[in-house]
């Protein structure tokens, strides 16, 4: 099996990439394949060949940058913490619907054990996991308008199902089967300044 492991960034974003790629293959089990993609819409070419080059000399590693230039950019909301990059990841379930799961890494994390492990967990029917974020305060004490923001902006029940998007594992097999691929993207379009990515 292959496991596929995503990462979103610009040009700038891409040496602390490759610190969170370097944590993976450090503690990886070698008799799964893993592929990392990057996807962001400007890297160049040295750059590319120097990843390449360097992931490639393991078997059981490949990288393969796809780069997005053809974005609705104008559409993103950004601000001093949140570029653009950050919206790359609802297009996953789009760009990589031959695969049954696709894990999504913040290119700041650092894996300390054999992520493949991941690649076992059930996904119960869910489209997404991941870990819970702290927005139940935010909610419960009405900072800074949360309340009418989660309730009535992102539709969500409960605080206790906000999860956090640093590490997320798409159910791309089920995504595509309710042929829903599109509605992450139209999300940009209901929820036009998040106040988290």
């Amino acid at each position: 099996k292959t496991f596929p492991i995503v990462f979103t960034g610009d040009a700038n974003y891409i040496k602390y990439i490759s610190v969170t790629i370097a944590s993976i293959m450090s503690n990886a089990n070698k008799n799964v394949s893993y592929k990392f993609f990057i996807l962001s819409d400007e890297v160049d070419e040295d750059t590319q060949f120097l990843l390449k080059n360097w992931i490639n000399k393991y078997s059981n590693f490949s990288l393969e940058i796809i780069l997005l230039d053809e974005l609705r950019h104008k559409d993103f909301f950004v601000n001093s913490w949140h570029g653009k990059g950050a919206y790359y990841l609802l297009y996953i379930p789009k760009l990589f619907k031959d695969y049954e799961r696709v894990l999504y890494l913040d290119g700041d994390t650092i894996v300390d054990y054999d992520i493949s492990e991941m690649f076992e967990i059930d996904f119960e029917n869910n489209l997404v996991i991941g870990v819970t974020d702290y927005m139940s305060d935010y909610i419960k004490n009405d900072l800074q308008g949360y309340r009418e923001y989660f309730y009535n902006i992102l539709k969500l029940e409960t605080p206790e199902k906000y999860i956090n998007t640093g590490v997320v594992m798409f159910n791309t097999k089920l995504i595509s089967e309710l042929k829903i691929e599109d509605e992450f993207i139209n999300i940009i379009d209901i929820i036009k300044e998040p106040k988290h990515h």
